[in-house]
This record gives structure tokens, C-alpha cells and sequence, in this order.
């Protein structure tokens, strides 16, 4: 790949802090031997090694078409897979990649507070907050604080709201993952939540962590899944602290703390290297942090006007791949924070 040391964006809009339009909000890039793959409002796009789109996919063509105003608030790609969530349609669609067809959908109704004395009767629907799927299933959570998995088809499995949720903390979304070896985690997203493992088809709580924050920020699975890092905010001090996870029995490993807060963090396969984006305001600069969590050690580097949006390692660790909605990815060296290569959206 050649460097580039331009700082200019990718698509040469300003990568402004609120880009995230064009990504969903849950977004992270999906990186793996075959390319690199993240959703934009309107189709699905896979980058080669190189930086080309190699392939595009249409979200409508899966009759993902109603989402011009809000976008989609979630995705996930995982066994050929994808699943994509929200907007308009209040309703989550899934798809397999190879080939490229429709799946099935899902739409959760419930109570719209229409005043007892209303002679319209009238339906209301939520759209899912965080959507995961492990390739025959679609978990969902909803802002009312409760999970469903449905079967890809669509058909409703099992509901279920997870232990140690703080009462009216359903405000906010609650994360979702499904990792190897047939386990549904969830885990509140900066709400009082622990991180819990559930089977994959929310029909019963199979372990959660305990020695881990009460109210997790972050978590982020190691491209091999045999690893976790958790992580909380010390608001008072300003302080991001992580926990390292055996992934299979949720255990503790290490703990420390990150030196900056991050808005998002990816962490590498051999789970000792963390990546943190953080920013943007006065306390945390447009930045990206790579540290060493077995001793501590950090480098940090940025490019002009660029905002991190989400990040993710390459599968062996030696290059890091950060995108914004507007101003495309970005791959760096991650020993030395060298820019290597950008990826211009389609």
C-alpha cells in the first residue's frame, strides 16, 4: 500500500464530529480475510486489501428503502449474515451476503400512551437500538430495556429484559454481541447493566461478569474471540478503566486504565493492544491512542479534521483501520501510527 500523508478528507467533505449520517450509529467496520465491510445509508460496500470497492450491495434491493430520514440506528455482519436496523420502517431486515437476498424482517409493537378516552385507535412501534446476529438468529434490544431474538425469518423467539438493569435506565440502548461458541452477550451501554451472557436465543442467563464495571461503556471482542475488554468512565477523574475478559467464562484477567477516554475502542487479536478514538471536544482532541495494555504504554496520532468513528485491527494486529461517516477509512501502521492507506466511499 502506498502512504499517503495528505490531510485531506477521503471524499473531501469536512469530517465534522456529527458525520455519522451515513453509518449507522452502532456501526463498527467489519475486517476479515476477503476485505474490508461497512454499511453507508443505501447499500452495504466491501474495500479490497488496496482500498477499491470490490462489491456493493443495495439495502433496498432487501427492501431496506424507508430509512432516508433517520437512517439505520444498528447493523451487524457475522456468517454471511447482515442484519441492519431502524428507521422509519421501525422494523430490523436481514439478509445473506453470498448471495446477496432477502431473509426476513421483524416489528416490535407496543404501547403508544394515546390517551384513554382516544376513539383512534392507534399503533405504535419502536425501532431496534442495537441489533446482532450469530447467523440464524437476530437479537434486538429496544429502548424500553428489553432484548428479543427472533429467528431469521422473523418469527419471535424469546423476550427478556437482562438482570441488573437499573430501573428507568431503558432510556438508553443496551449492547449486543454474539460470540463463539453459541453465546448472546449483553451489556448496558454507559447504563447500569453488568455484562451478561445469555444462550443465543435469550431463553436463559447462562453466566455475567463479576469482577467488571456495574456500568460498561465499551466492549470490544478480539478478532480470534478468545478475549473481552470492558470498559467503564470515572467521570470525576476523567479516567477510561478496562477489564480484560477470558471470553468462554467471562473471568478476569487484567485490569488497568486506558490514558484517555475513548468515544470508541477496538482491541487487537492477540487481546494486548487497544485502540481508542477520542474526541471530539476541548478535553479530548481529534485522536486516535494505540496502547500496550501488558505495560502500559501508549502513541497517539490524528489526522487534521478527521474524527474516529469506530476502529478495528486488521486480523494480524499490524495495521488499524479507523472510518468517518463522511470522510471514509483510513488504515494506519499501528506500531508507529503511520498513515497508509484511505478508502474513499462510493
Amino acid at each position: 500500500m502506498t502512504p499517503t500523508a495528505s490531510a485531506t478528507p477521503v471524499s473531501g467533505e469536512e469530517a465534522s464530529p456529527d458525520s455519522a449520517v451515513l453509518f449507522p450509529a452502532a456501526s463498527g467496520l467489519v475486517v476479515g480475510a476477503e476485505g474490508i465491510v461497512a454499511p453507508t445509508l443505501t447499500q452495504l460496500v466491501m474495500w479490497g486489501s488496496g482500498g477499491d470497492v470490490v462489491q456493493r450491495r443495495a439495502l433496498a434491493e432487501v427492501g431496506i428503502d424507508a430509512w432516508e430520514s433517520h437512517g439505520a440506528s444498528a447493523w451487524a455482519l457475522r456468517n454471511g449474515m447482515f442484519v441492519v436496523g431502524g428507521g422509519e420502517s421501525y422494523t430490523w431486515a436481514a439478509a445473506g451476503f453470498e448471495p446477496w437476498e432477502a431473509k426476513g424482517q421483524g416489528m416490535v409493537e407496543h404501547e403508544d400512551g394515546a390517551p384513554s378516552d382516544s376513539t383512534v385507535p392507534r399503533t405504535k412501534y419502536q425501532w431496534p437500538e442495537r441489533v446482532a446476529t450469530d447467523g440464524s438468529l437476530v437479537a434486538a434490544s429496544f429502548v424500553d430495556g428489553t432484548v428479543r431474538v427472533f429467528e431469521v425469518g422473523g418469527r419471535l423467539l424469546h423476550e427478556f429484559q437482562p438482570v441488573g438493569l437499573a430501573a428507568g435506565a431503558g432510556a438508553k440502548p443496551l449492547g449486543l454481541q454474539y460470540l463463539p461458541g453459541d453465546v448472546l452477550l449483553v451489556w448496558g451501554l454507559d447504563v447500569e447493566c453488568p455484562v451478561q451472557a445469555w444462550k443465543p436465543d435469550g431463553s436463559e442467563l447462562v453466566r455475567r461478569v463479576a469482577d467488571g464495571p456495574t456500568t460498561p461503556v465499551h466492549v470490544a471482542l478480539a478478532p480470534e474471540g478468545a478475549r473481552l475488554l470492558v470498559t467503564a468512565l470515572d467521570r470525576a477523574k476523567g479516567k477510561m478503566p478496562w477489564w480484560l475478559l477470558d471470553s468462554p467464562t467471562l473471568e478476569l484477567q487484567h485490569r488497568g486504565e486506558l490514558p484517555t477516554p475513548a468515544s470508541a475502542v477496538a482491541l487487537g487479536p492477540d487481546g494486548e493492544l487497544v485502540a481508542g478514538a477520542a474526541g471530539p471536544d476541548a478535553a479530548n482532541p481529534l485522536q486516535v491512542t494505540v496502547t500496550n495494555l501488558a505495560d502500559g504504554t501508549a502513541h497517539s496520532f490524528r489526522r487534521e479534521g478527521y474524527v474516529a468513528q469506530s476502529l478495528a485491527f486488521s486480523q494480524d494486529g499490524k495495521v488499524l483501520y479507523t472510518h468517518n461517516a463522511k470522510a471514509g477509512i483510513v488504515a494506519w501502521d499501528a506500531d508507529s501510527g503511520k498513515e497508509l492507506q484511505q478508502f474513499g466511499l462510493p
